[in-house]
């Protein structure tokens, strides 16, 4: 799973809160451990949900999502986002069972770097499922350069404003999506997309929680939580 997406959880000023909204929204089970929300279906993890930190919290940062990517060599891969024009927010800090580091690319969205082996996200044969993130930022193709030579990905231009990054078996990883910011506000982020059964449902029970849908498509939607800052995406799997 080297330089692939093993992970995903949700900065929150109020976690339990946002467990709870989670939890009725996909059926997931959340255990607390050590003021760290482990949810997922079956027993097989899915997701965190933590509290934000206090400097991100004095900064006014938004509830956000993030994404891991599991990699060889820490301290290598953080000297070279550096030379490729990222900021380092917190570096070499311990995480399940191995070390992380928090990088915001040129443009400003964040993604978490892990070394180790304990932290994995399980696709289990029930619904919700994580399907693939989008990273939604202003400038793609500024972009393309970092994401490839930082973790050697393949990345296919598919039209002026969207790129797509591809395994190694040729699956879809994530995307590079150009997107205005007059829809997607001033920050730059990655999006995760949950893949559920019954797409209407799953709208309603969202705007039901308190939660709002930002957009809506044919085949999926973008929606908020019940605080109205972290995105992501429900899709018909």
């Amino acid at each position: 799973m080297i330089n692939q997406f093993v992970w995903t959880d949700l900065s929150s000023y109020r976690p339990r809160e946002s467990a709870q909204f989670y939890r009725q929204l996909f059926d997931w089970e959340f255990t607390n451990q050590e003021s760290y929300y482990v949810g997922g279906n079956k027993g097989h993890p899915q997701v965190g949900i933590y509290e934000t930190p206090l400097f991100f919290q004095k900064i006014k940062m938004p509830h956000f999502w993030m994404n891991y990517i599991q990699v060889n060599g820490l301290q290598e891969m953080v000297r070279k986002a550096k030379q490729l024009g990222a900021k380092i927010e917190i570096e070499n800090q311990a995480f399940y069972g191995g070390k992380i580091a928090l990088v915001r690319d040129p443009k400003g969205a964040g993604f978490t770097l892990y070394e180790g082996q304990d932290l994995k996200a399980f696709q289990t044969d029930s619904y919700p499922i994580i399907l693939s993130r989008e990273l939604h930022t202003s400038d793609a193709a500024a972009l393309v350069p970092f994401y490839r030579d930082l973790f050697n990905w393949k990345i296919e231009q598919m039209n002026d404003h969207e790129y797509h990054i591809i395994g190694e078996d040729d699956t879809l990883l994530a995307k590079i999506v150009e997107v205005d910011n007059e829809f997607k506000g001033k920050y730059e982020y990655w999006v995760n997309q949950f893949g559920v059964m019954k797409l209407s449902a799953s709208r309603q029970k969202v705007l039901a929680l308190g939660g709002s849908v930002v957009s809506d498509e044919e085949e999926r939607f973008l929606a908020t939580d019940q605080f109205q800052e972290a995105f992501f995406y429900i899709v018909a799997a």
